[in-house]
């Protein structure tokens, strides 16, 4: 693969992966709904709220411990050999889906603080839904790419 093909499949897989969660936080922001507002959550409501901030919290660790670690699989490695191209391609990837991931997790929080901030609690409209939708599958995304990276890596 080229010098410029390798750039232009970076600069599409970067593009890619830190718009996605731009435009759906830019679609799910149209959608319009009807919630009756509440002063206080109730117990089950609350449960959904600290578990709802527990996901958040988790995956946003384990994309910072992703990112982590891939960083420095890639140093320790990049001194002694080189990274070839097909293993350079699949590190980017872990890394921009680990970002897409802390983004969506980012765009979800913000969600959530606003609903309680209008008094109301539905976890289940769009600004939320397919924001942890997308930070899950991104997250997912990045430890398969990941995986397949350091199995290879590895198997040298």
């Amino acid at each position: 693969m080229s010098k410029s093909s390798l750039t232009t499949a970076l600069a599409v897989i970067v593009v890619i992966g830190i718009s996605a969660p731009i435009v759906t936080e830019a679609i799910a922001a149209h959608e319009t709904f009807a919630k009756k507002k509440v002063s206080t959550l109730t117990n089950g409501q609350e449960m959904a709220f600290n578990a709802l901030l527990e996901m958040e919290k988790l995956l946003g660790a384990l994309a910072t411990g992703l990112i982590g670690g891939l960083g420095a699989f890639v140093a320790s490695r990049y001194k002694e050999a080189g990274i070839g191209v097909g293993q350079l391609l699949l590190s980017v990837s872990a890394g921009v889906a680990a970002v897409s991931s802390l983004i969506f997790g980012y765009f979800a929080y913000h969600a959530i603080i606003w609903m309680l901030t209008v008094q109301f609690f539905n976890p289940e409209i769009n600004q939320v839904a397919w924001n942890t939708t997308g930070q899950c599958c991104m997250i997912g995304l990045s430890v398969g790419c990941f995986a397949m990276f350091a199995y290879r890596e590895v198997r040298k």
